[in-house]
């Protein structure tokens, strides 16, 4: 009997190891893709007026990529692509016009409306 429990312990051993060994595997596979889609991220980011326009807020681009929901920023690339308002964002950005007044930009609410304190307190205290 106890050849028996020794082989099933050591089977369950085994099974044990290979699943941490496929957890790893997986994690740090998903890590690596999620770095690599960021990256990706970063590059589109870099060449729209939406990079320029955070970091003239004050925003810095990695920490909006590291901290938003990767379909938020996806919506977000998506608006600034298909803008119609091109020509006054350019404007507006070399002519150095706060964020705040970027009303026209589809991501305003999003990104560059100012928060209202009163509202971001409850109790407005």
């Amino acid at each position: 009997m106890s050849n028996i429990s020794l082989i099933v312990t050591l089977l369950f051993g085994a099974l044990f190891a290979y699943f941490i060994a496929r957890m790893v595997w997986a994690i740090g596979r998903n890590l690596v893709q999620g770095m690599l889609m960021r990256r990706q991220l970063r590059q589109r980011l870099a060449g729209m007026p939406l990079g320029q326009a955070l970091e003239r807020s004050g925003a810095d681009p990695a920490s909006y990529l590291h901290d938003r929901q990767i379909h938020d920023i996806e919506v977000q690339l998506r608006n600034c692509e298909g803008c119609q308002e091109l020509d006054q964002c350019g404007d507006a950005l070399a002519t150095d016009k706060p964020t705040e007044q970027f009303k026209f930009c589809p991501n305003y609410d999003a990104l560059f409306k100012p928060k209202d304190k009163d509202k971001a307190e409850p109790g407005g205290s």
